[in-house]
């Protein structure tokens, strides 16, 4: 599997991942979007239990291509739902923590190979997909924020 690195995370996640985002905003406009994001993360960390688990190559881009796509949905939700928890005047400082707290998780991933070296990758895959089954159960607690309750209104604009 090695040999096939470079297509299972370039092209089997990344194109998925880019193509769909174009699509993801647009589930910021309908729906509960703390259940789309519960839903999402809880999928992808299915599919992540499950990569730890086969043992075919096309099963493996199918599960990396799907887990591409549901990622690209996270951001726009997020920022969405950070829109409608935080007040104008607080929101540049919200969404730049959430934006910061994206690059300490993609430097935080690159610890799997730690991971990986001490009890492989099936195992590291296993383990990640259990922690984010539970960082979706966490997220039960949160809300899903009023849309929109911080907006200005017309008359705001005026003045």
């Amino acid at each position: 599997m090695e040999n096939y690195y470079g297509a299972l995370v370039g092209l089997c996640f990344t194109m998925p991942y880019a193509i769909s985002g174009l699509y993801a905003g647009g589930l910021t406009r309908t729906g509960n979007r703390k259940l789309m994001m519960i839903g999402a993360i809880g999928l992808m960390s299915m599919l992540q239990l499950g990569t730890g688990a086969i043992n075919s190559l096309l099963v493996l881009g199918i599960f990396r291509f799907i887990h591409g796509a549901l990622s690209s949905s996270i951001n726009p939700l997020a920022f969405s739902m950070v829109a409608d928890y935080f007040p104008t005047d607080k929101r540049t400082t919200a969404n730049s923590i959430l934006s910061a707290a994206n690059f300490v998780g993609i430097a935080l991933s690159s610890m799997t190979i730690l991971l990986i070296k001490e009890v492989g990758w099936r195992a590291s895959y296993m383990t990640m997909g259990g922690m984010g089954l539970l960082a979706a159960s966490t997220m039960m607690l949160l809300r899903d924020p009023v849309r929109g309750q911080f907006d200005m209104s017309q008359s705001q604009f005026e003045t």
